[in-house]
């Protein structure tokens, strides 16, 4: 017991110490050209002013140019997503203490129009931020420099990550329906941290592991066989994200930090080998979401699928 103790502890401590390694990568991923071709064409040879001439005379075609476009920096992406977040959080800060400023006549509807007038800008700079998480995570991959994945098909691709998506809102579901359990409150909180902590890591991973090619049975896979150091990864994140009642805020600190993870995710070691790894138990906490997004998956799958008549 004290053996599976010490190692479920030093899991925990090394995933976190692997989630601030993105601090020190980060420098490491601007090295690459600053300019990136977006065209097909050929390089060319430098041009004589005999060539030149007749380029312009129309007797000889002219070669087609390559086009450059300037590779967007990893720093400034994470400066803006730093940025962006911090604006938002003074934002819904403002709006927040303005509305609890008014009089308690006009609190109600004034609440509701801040709200109306939050979440518009709070979910496209989600969108926004989406895109930049995807440019990081696209010059980690390049800085790492690894062999090619194996072809995946597009339309398994495209199911995998929409599946990914409703397992992460079902398996956060699960994860906020510990508080209702008939168990000490302390003890729902530290379940309920493990969830998010989980959740935080599957999304930070995902990046790396969806570009090679490890489908959505695999890295939940890996998720449970390494529970104890995924905990740790996802911890100071989920830890600096719920500090926070209010929703928006806790979303601008997640968004803020987020790229880290990301990061870090691409130099983390969390593979064991098997000799240390038999020491910790392995629980498919992500079971009871599995079956939910199954049985959603399911009914899905039969209304979209049309049955054949018979004549």
């Amino acid at each position: 017991m004290s053996h599976i103790l010490w190692n479920v502890c030093c899991e925990l401590v090394r995933g976190c110490l692997d989630a601030f390694r993105g601090l020190a990568f980060v420098w490491q991923l601007d090295k690459d050209e600053e300019y990136v071709v977006v065209n097909s064409a050929p390089r060319t040879a430098p041009r004589t002013v005999m060539q030149q001439r007749r380029e312009l005379r129309g007797t000889v075609p002219r070669p087609a140019e390559r086009i450059y476009r300037r590779r967007e920096r990893v720093w400034k992406r994470v400066f803006q997503c730093v940025v962006t977040n911090a604006g938002i959080w003074l934002l819904v800060w403002t709006i927040l203490r303005l509305c609890s400023s008014v009089s308690d006549v006009s609190a109600g509807p004034i609440t509701i129009l801040s709200h109306l007038i939050v979440l518009p800008i709070f979910l496209f700079t989600r969108i926004v931020l989406a895109l930049w998480f995807s440019d990081i995570a696209g010059a980690c991959l390049r800085t790492l420099n690894l062999d090619p994945p194996p072809s995946v098909e597009f339309s398994t691709a495209l199911s995998d990550v929409l599946v990914s998506l409703l397992l992460g809102c079902v398996f956060l579901a699960q994860g906020l329906l510990v508080s209702y359990l008939p168990l000490p409150s302390f003890l729902c909180s530290i379940i309920s941290f493990i969830h998010l902590s989980l959740l935080n890591s599957m999304y930070s991973f995902e990046y790396f592991w969806s570009s090679r090619s490890v489908l959505l049975h695999k890295r939940i896979e890996r998720l449970e066989s390494y529970l104890p150091y995924f905990i740790g990864f996802g911890a100071p994140l989920t830890f600096v994200s719920t500090l926070s009642n209010n929703f928006l805020l806790n979303g601008s600190v997640f968004g803020t930090f987020f790229p880290l993870l990301i990061i870090s995710s691409y130099k983390a070691s969390w593979e064991r080998p098997k000799d240390l790894r038999r020491h910790t138990p392995v629980i498919s906490i992500f079971t009871p979401s599995r079956l939910v997004t199954d049985s959603f998956v399911n009914i899905f799958s039969g209304m979209v699928v049309q049955q054949p008549t018979i004549r």
